[in-house]
């Protein structure tokens, strides 16, 4: 991933000042660099001018459970991982839930890690908060048990025109 040119990270101007500097004498040795995205590895490579390759994020099939998931009434979606109010919203599938109307009683969306208050916020707003279960933090071995006893896996990506080329994690997490 990048580092100073990293949008996720935000913090005060002497910081960034000093965390460029970081980033340059630790990179200025380097014979090559590597990046997870091809539009990472253009900006290290116009940057630094040095040979870059991409290698993408993926997963290792020995983390995952083998059994199979007790199965359900109900359509249950989920989603693991930290939610980052104002960067991610579940709004569409929420306000999805609610034009459905009797229909949706049936579908149920688990929130598995931090700030699921903020997504439960946006059912609430849509009326439909009696279909969202919390469950705060989990180990990743549970969490990715819950994936596999999932009906549908929400991927909530962050609403910035600069995610072009980001491939979250989350992403190849589902994968497996």
């Amino acid at each position: 991933d990048l580092w100073t040119d990293n949008h996720y990270h935000r913090y005060p101007a002497w910081r960034h000042v000093l965390e460029t500097w970081m980033e340059r004498r630790a990179l200025r040795s380097a014979r090559g660099l590597v990046a997870v995205t091809q539009p990472m590895a253009r900006k290290l490579r116009d940057r630094y001018g040095k040979p870059t390759a991409i290698v993408l994020n993926g997963f290792d099939e020995a983390d995952y459970p083998a059994a199979a998931p007790e199965p359900s009434p109900d359509l249950r979606s989920v989603y693991t991982g930290t939610t980052y109010p104002g960067n991610q919203s579940a709004r569409p599938l929420f306000e999805a839930l609610r034009r459905m109307g009797p229909r949706a009683e049936r579908i149920r969306t688990a929130f598995y890690g931090a700030g699921g208050g903020y997504a439960l916020a946006e059912a609430r707003d849509a009326g439909v908060e009696r279909l969202v279960e919390l469950h705060g933090m989990v180990s990743y071995h549970e969490s990715l048990r819950q994936q596999r006893a999932a009906d549908a896996l929400l991927l909530l990506l962050w609403n910035d025109a600069r995610e072009e080329g980001i491939y979250t994690g989350k992403l190849f997490e589902y994968l497996g």
